[in-house]
């Protein structure tokens, strides 16, 4: 790969017993980029890198012999990932961001490939955002991305897990019975309520008369007037 060193190593004979005074050249690609027994950095993923000595027994030269090499594709390396928002709940959306990118061939544009987790299971989405409708409150969630650079992925990289968090429920409306009572009648309080997470919702009911709290509890729906209120109040 890009990061390697090559040597080129032969074998040597002159039948004078001549000594061996042989060149060598590097080519990557057909052009000339070295001339000792080792050569690095000069080259990357998919070239053709091709040794060729020239034997010489310090009169003249023999005959060239070359040998050749195509360099395999450097993976891309993925620093981190990213996944937002952290304090997440299930109305939320996240999304899976990818760090820097590294490629020893220097590859400067990445495609991406992302993957879910939810409680360690794979969900099956492979977009960069993940909606609500595939996780619970309690779930805990994380992104993968796997880099890729036009030739072959490299390693997937995780990003922290997020446990997504308890939404409070809400009161839709709330609708009295009346609006217009008397001291002998009641008034009953008529609640919608909503939870996101789908969880049983219990009321605890405040009354106030005059701006002063009268009755508050959990099922306390209902305020007599014959106890709590008189007229023009």
């Amino acid at each position: 790969t890009a990061s390697d060193e090559l040597t080129c190593t032969y074998t040597f004979s002159d039948a004078d017993d001549d000594d061996d005074e042989s060149t060598m050249a590097w080519t990557v690609d057909g052009e000339e980029v070295g001339t000792d027994a080792t050569l690095s950095g000069e080259f990357v993923g998919e070239q053709t890198v091709t040794c060729t000595v020239t034997p010489n027994d310090g009169i003249e030269d023999g005959t060239a012999e070359s040998a050749s090499i195509t360099i395999d594709n450097s993976l891309p390396v993925l620093g981190d990932v990213t996944i937002t928002p952290e304090e997440a709940y299930e109305a939320d959306t996240l999304e899976c961001t990818p760090g820097e990118v590294t490629d020893a061939d220097g590859t400067e544009e990445f495609s991406y490939t992302y993957a879910w987790y939810v409680d360690g299971v794979d969900s099956g989405e492979t977009d960069s955002t993940l909606t609500g409708d595939f996780f619970d409150k309690g779930d805990e969630v994380h992104c993968g991305v796997k880099p890729h650079d036009g030739i072959a992925n490299g390693e997937e990289v995780g990003s922290v897990i997020v446990t997504i968090l308890n939404t409070p429920p809400e009161i839709d409306v709330i609708t009295l019975s009346s609006t217009a009572v008397y001291t002998d009648e009641e008034i009953r309080a008529t609640v919608t309520k909503s939870d996101p997470d789908s969880e049983d919702v219990t009321l605890s009911y405040v009354w106030y008369v005059d701006d002063d709290v009268v009755l508050e509890g959990k099922g306390e729906y209902i305020l007599d007037g014959a106890t709590w209120f008189d007229k023009d109040q």
